[in-house]
């Protein structure tokens, strides 16, 4: 037993975990920056929430046609799949841009 000190051979003493999340589709936020993100989405107007959303949906569909016009042979799935991930994009966007106000 040369390195077995006090009995603590084969235990983990020290874990460290580094997370990674996609910038494009993520937003970290802290608990206060959550908190403050909620209450901001809370006192915002119903026509405020409404122009919003059909600004997002205006901006999913220009990329869409983008999208289409560079892939014209595109599934409706790869569709699908590529509307989901530029309002996932949009939608960060927005709350980076709530956040940093």
């Amino acid at each position: 037993m040369l390195f077995g000190v006090s009995d603590q051979q084969n235990q983990l003493i020290k874990q460290h975990t580094v997370v990674r999340v996609p910038d494009k589709t993520w937003a970290v936020l802290s608990p206060d920056q959550a908190k403050t993100l909620g209450a901001k989405q809370k006192q915002m107007p119903v026509q405020a929430q409404q122009a919003q959303q059909m600004q997002m949906k205006q901006g999913v569909q220009a990329k869409m046609m983008a999208y289409m016009q560079a892939h014209p042979t595109a599934s409706a799935a790869e569709q699908k799949a590529q509307a989901n991930a530029f309002a996932a994009e949009l939608t960060t966007s927005a709350i980076k841009q709530q956040v940093s106000k």
